[in-house]
């Protein structure tokens, strides 16, 4: 059996009490055991003796006999403690400790918003009065303070600090040595001295990068190896973002008997928050355009709500448009688009937000921007036709109306004297490329190639490839695109020369066909002949039939952008009705039939006009772009741990790189550079994407990474395009805008791996009734010292010897 061995026994054996406030823990043994029954029984026949020996004497009195009988046992037992050499084993002890890790990072600086309306009150009400004690105190002026609350930090050192620090005294009271850490990116223990340790908490910020509470309670374990630990207590919301798992370590900790007791902060409940991101839209539009704003809209605790979003000019509150929008699953995004008119010219900020929803505590990604140049300079188009069909006859007279076209016509087939009637008509095509660069798209119907010559040809070729011109091309019955075969023109139309042919009388449908979106035209303003998305689908099933159209297959470079309700291919494919590609530096539009005028019937101009101009404008748009290709990132600004989008749109599909590799290279100072492979959006080969995770705080460029495909038809005398790029910045989570819900489920995992308890706050006094009164632990063992051959051993003998004989002789028991 153990005991705390007294300072006077240290010093008689000679032993070092050590430094501090360490004890030493005894214990006596016998290093020649005399535990053999033989050895028993003789003890005990010696005993027996000398009790029936003293009894029996008569000369003294019963007590003087005992008092005989106990220095003769006695000095009986100093001989079996020598013949068994008796020592003294020793152990260096100490008090346990109870180590208390306290959450320090970003996240304890959370305002939360408590759906226990009583709780609040009360925790509100507790940390004010610490405050009001401490009026001095650091803590006074945390981030929780600073925006209006109380943090989760605040909320701990209140309970720890508050009544001059009771709840830590009560730890010491209890017999235990307090060591006390801060847990974050890396856990680091606060001053020993009470004093000390009261203003480390006081000044403590919560400015972790990350929490890693199992690494966190391994540390702490580590740096107090070989000291007896009867508890750790963990003051944490539990929201854990890296390093080892928390049960995990503390199951470990279990084994060495030591038990975790986790408290938890802040609200379980899920933060409700709406954020935007990855807005796209054009740079650059032509006035009365349909412009659309396509962004991602993602809701947290508020599933099942709905949520207004609208569209305004920054610096004026009139909203352009608005949507209401049905949140779906937490942290499940989903696709928003809104359309907007503008009316007037120049460079206009446009910005999305979303109306804050009861209870989000900041709307700061709720809204998003994007800059747009209004243009209303006149498209300068030439309409070229043989002879005067229904499509050249109703398309010239529309166009000659609007105010945002300029107009000229080239009839092949018109009289010498037609142009002296109309000044906007001509029979002659431009001869040279720079006649034909004064306009910005032609629009090309059934002509004849014979009355145009191979150069005239040829500098169309090159307004759209090189100049990044745009041309719109209408078959017909006579000349497009059967007569263009082999010709210079063949590799502009994006059809499948293998199987196009006319229609024959036989194939001509006797009812029509209508116009049918494709998805890929849901995404083009051209198509859009309302002001949202859903109401301009709804109008193409309204629109009169086609009954003539080119029986043709798209190449594969090309997109269906309208096909054909009634029909097939030789492919069994929808037949199309307008193809679209991009062609070098500029656009393309194919349409397989003249009859787009019959969308006239019954509504005159409204959607043929709204269509053609449309079209004009946006092809024109791609004049003097100068650029190849366009990098753009999501947004300018991302939160840590958000994932960051990337797309890069090639001007031509031939530009991507003939390895298929589109990669982009994301560089920063004083990091390495980390290499991006981009993925094509499914029927968009000139568009790749991607997403980028695990991004740390800092500034950003994004390089696209590699070269341009020099294929045939690309213009390789213009000078080597600017490689594109892209800023960005990740921003280190901001508490008042973090929608991050305390997770006590992984406090109460850790607990019970750690053979412990979870606390909610307002119980944390509980946690005292699982701690036990600290008690002394051995820590070191000590080499025992042999007392049988001690000085003070012999000299105890030979008193007890000399003593019962001088007391014998007394009685006259000699």
């Amino acid at each position: 059996m153990n005991f705390e061995c007294p300072l006077w026994l240290q010093q008689l054996v000679g032993i070092s009490s050590g430094a501090g406030n360490e004890s030493v823990l005894a214990r006596l043994e016998l290093l020649r055991p005399l535990g053999s029954t033989f050895t028993l029984l003789i003890a005990a026949g010696a005993a027996a003796v000398v009790f029936y020996c003293y009894f029996q004497a008569k000369e003294a009195s019963r007590p003087y006999r005992i008092l005989l009988a106990a220095l003769r046992l006695s000095i009986v037992a100093i001989l079996i403690a020598m013949i068994g050499e008796l020592s003294i084993t020793l152990k260096r002890a100490g008090l346990p400790s109870v180590v208390v890790l306290v959450d320090d990072s970003e996240s304890m600086n959370i305002v939360d918003r408590y759906a226990d309306e009583a709780f609040a009150k009360k925790l509100a009400g507790r940390i004010a009065r610490y405050r009001e004690s401490r009026p001095s105190s650091p803590s006074a002026a945390s981030a929780g303070a600073a925006l209006g609350g109380s943090s989760r930090l605040d909320a701990v050192r209140a309970l720890l600090l508050e009544n001059e620090a009771s709840f830590l005294q009560r730890l010491a009271d209890r017999n235990y040595h307090l060591r006390v850490f801060a847990v974050s990116d890396a856990a680091h223990q606060l001053p020993l001295d009470a004093g000390a340790l009261r203003k480390a908490l006081e000044e403590m910020q919560a400015g972790g990068k990350t929490t890693r509470l199992g690494d966190g309670l391994r540390t702490a374990l580590e740096e107090l190896r070989g000291q007896p630990i009867a508890a750790v207590v963990l003051f944490s919301d539990g929201v854990n973002t890296a390093g080892a798992d928390l049960a995990e370590t503390a199951a470990t900790a279990a084994e060495r008997n030591v038990a975790l007791l986790t408290v938890g902060l802040g609200e379980t409940k899920k933060s409700v928050d709406v954020e935007l991101a990855d807005l796209k839209t054009r740079e650059y539009v032509m006035v009365n355009d349909l412009v659309s704003f396509d962004f991602t809209l993602t809701g947290r605790g508020s599933s099942g709500k709905s949520v207004d979003v609208t569209l305004r000019e920054a610096g004026d509150p009139t909203t352009l448009t608005t949507k209401t929008v049905r949140l779906g699953e937490d942290d499940v995004g989903q696709a928003v688009r809104l359309t907007h008119r503008p009316t007037k010219t120049g460079t206009f900020r446009f910005i999305v937000e979303a109306k804050p929803l009861e209870g989000e505590a900041s709307a700061d990604d709720n809204r998003l921007e994007a800059t747009i140049e209004v243009r209303t300079d006149k498209v300068e188009v030439l309409l070229v036709q043989s002879y005067p069909n229904f499509e050249y006859r109703y398309l010239k007279h529309m166009l000659g109306r609007d105010e945002t076209v300029h107009l000229t016509s080239v009839l092949q087939e018109a009289d010498q004297d037609y142009p002296r009637i109309d000044a906007n008509v001509t029979t002659i095509f431009p001869v040279t490329l720079d006649e034909l660069l004064k306009y910005d798209v032609v629009v090309f119907g059934d002509v004849d190639p014979e009355f145009l010559g191979a150069s005239a040809l040829a500098h169309l070729r090159d307004f759209v490839l090189e100049k990044g011109r745009g041309v719109i091309f209408a078959a017909g019955p006579r000349y497009m695109p059967m007569s263009y075969r082999g010709t210079v023109l063949a590799d502009l139309l994006p059809i499948d020369w293998n199987k196009t042919s006319l229609p024959t009388p036989e194939s001509l449908s006797k009812k029509g066909t209508l116009a049918r979106l494709t998805p890929e035209a849901y995404e083009e303003p051209i198509f859009q002949l309302d002001d949202t998305s859903e109401r301009s689908k709804s109008v193409w099933t309204t629109l009169a039939p086609i009954y003539w159209m080119l029986e043709t297959e798209k190449r594969k470079s090309a997109q269906t952008m309208l096909e054909a309700t009634e029909g097939k291919s030789r492919d069994g494919n929808p037949l199309p009705l307008v193809l679209f590609q991009r062609a070098g530096r500029g656009m393309v539009l194919f349409h397989t039939t003249d009859e787009t005028w019959r969308w006239r019937w019954r509504v005159g101009d409204l959607y043929f006009a709204r269509y053609w101009v449309q079209a004009l404008r946006q092809l024109a748009l791609a004049k003097g772009s100068g650029r190849l290709a366009t990098l753009r990132v999501g947004k300018d600004e991302y939160e840590v741990g958000k994932p960051v989008a990337l797309e890069i749109r090639f001007q031509d599909e031939r530009l991507v790189p003939s390895d298929g590799n589109v990669n982009v290279v994301i560089e920063s100072e004083g990091r390495p550079d980390q290499t991006v492979k981009l993925t094509q959006r499914r029927n968009l080969r000139n568009l790749f994407e991607a997403s980028v995770t695990g991004m740390a705080e800092g500034k950003y460029r994004a390089r696209f990474s590699g070269a341009l495909n020099t294929a045939a038809g690309l213009d390789a005398r213009s000078t080597s395009p600017p490689v594109p790029t892209d800023d960005f910045t990740v921003a280190s989570l901001r508490a008042e805008t973090m929608p991050i819900e305390a997770d006590h489920a992984y406090l109460i995992a850790g607990a019970a791996a750690g053979k412990g308890a979870f606390f909610r706050y307002d119980d944390a006094d509980r946690l005292f009734d699982r701690l036990p009164r600290g008690r002394l632990l051995p820590t070191e063992p000590l080499p025992p010292v042999a007392l049988w051959n001690k000085w003070f051993a012999l000299l105890l003998f030979v008193a007890l010897a000399v003593g019962e004989w001088l007391l014998r002789k007394r009685q006259g028991m000699i």
